[in-house]
């Protein structure tokens, strides 16, 4: 027996573009310095709603990506990371970049779609991504306002996502 799947797609899709709405209307909201605990609350469930219906759909892409800029909300709502400038423009990209994403999942071409440089910005603010030098802070966008789409024949890749050091699964016992 298999399941059509498409009325399930088409609700993410519906829904994922109402959670980013919030999310952008909630990131433009936050002021620097300041930490309001229910707008990062609610930034991060929206988040978290994409990445989870994103992962059940199979749409890992988006999952990926979407839990990369989930951590670095999770540190920001706990006082970890502090609400910056910095960290709202990074935020701002990543949220172009994912619903690139997204509306490239529709046709199954996220892949198509260049994460590096929102996660890049994620990773310069977070010190994740491993050793060497950090990525420069280019202040969010590009020239055009928003995230680039490469050509459908090169398509890159979501980076690998950084996990704290300890974190992941526990290894495996001989």
């Amino acid at each position: 027996m298999s399941f059509d799947l498409s009325q399930f797609r088409a609700t993410f899709f519906e829904e994922a573009g109402e959670h980013l709405l919030s999310m952008e209307s909630g990131l433009l909201a936050l002021v620097p310095g300041a930490n309001d605990p229910e707008q990062l609350n609610a930034i991060f469930r929206s988040a978290h709603s994409i990445k989870g219906a994103a992962a059940s759909l199979g749409f890992q892409h988006v999952a990926a990506f979407t839990h990369t800029l989930e951590s670095l909300l999770d540190r920001m709502r706990s006082g970890e990371f502090p609400v910056t400038e910095a960290a709202i423009a990074a935020l701002l990209t990543s949220s172009d970049t994912l619903r690139a994403l997204v509306d490239a999942s529709r046709v199954d071409d996220a892949g198509a779609v260049d994460t590096s440089k929102a996660t890049a910005a994620l990773a310069a603010l977070t010190g994740a991504g491993g050793g060497g030098e950090r990525p420069r802070r280019t202040g969010g966008r590009d020239a055009a306002g928003s995230c680039r789409r490469t050509r459908r024949g090169s398509a890159l890749r979501p980076a690998p996502i950084a996990l704290p050091d300890g974190a992941g699964p526990a290894p495996r016992r001989s």
